[in-house]
């Protein structure tokens, strides 16, 4: 599970990443049912985090839609649809994880040069009302940095593996060998204190280690 991630990058930083204009976040506690930014093939979005199936009689954020597992993405009611047409990825530049409590003590992981990523993400688009647009990203197995904290981690995708992810043409076969957890010396992880457990609160405190 992963309920917050950091966007903390300037606009140019983010621009010259991933090659698109990409909206100027700069967020420490991002949270579900926020509005989020992300990257689809042919678009750039804002996105409510926390997915609504297009099959849905309402447009509820669950938050158990927040996140996909990567074990039955493909063959889930709910994403299997998106995960063939509607990838999409969700810049970040890092996230957290909690450590078994109680009480439960928050974590921040980010790669180890400090800068962007991508979570890989899907979307879908609800239409039975005003319409909304929403997200989820995909989780998978922690590697050898997240796993001493929680057990799953989001899938971190690098800049080389983004056209891949976003290629309307990949078959699932290649999609799922993007699907792993990133390699564990490229990550760094260190506790930090409680400011984060709030949503409404966006600080630096909430990064600033314990």
């Amino acid at each position: 599970m992963c309920g917050r991630y950091t966007l903390k990058q300037p606009r140019a930083v983010l621009e010259a990443h991933f090659g698109v204009p990409v909206p100027e976040m700069f967020r420490y506690n991002i949270a579900p049912s926020q509005d989020v930014p992300a990257i689809t093939f042919d678009d750039v979005k804002m996105l409510r985090w926390g997915f609504v199936p297009s099959w849905s009689k309402e447009p509820k954020v669950k938050f158990s839609n927040i996140n996909a597992r990567r074990e039955t993405v493909a063959s889930s009611n709910a994403y299997r649809a998106s995960f063939r047409k509607r990838r999409c990825l969700l810049p970040a530049d890092g996230f957290y994880e909690w450590a078994p409590g109680p009480p439960k003590v928050p974590h921040h992981f980010r790669l180890e040069d400090g800068g962007p990523f991508a979570f890989a993400g899907l979307w879908e688009r609800w239409e039975h009302g005003e319409p909304l647009e929403t997200c989820a990203l995909i989780t998978t197995m922690a590697n050898a940095v997240v796993g001493p904290v929680h057990d799953r981690m989001p899938v971190v995708l690098l800049r080389e593996h983004y056209n891949a992810w976003l290629d309307p043409e990949a078959t699932e076969e290649e999609l799922m060998g993007l699907l792993g957890p990133p390699p564990a010396e490229l990550l760094v992880g260190y506790p930090v204190g409680g400011a984060v457990n709030r949503p409404s609160f966006d600080g630096p405190e909430c990064v600033e280690p314990v």
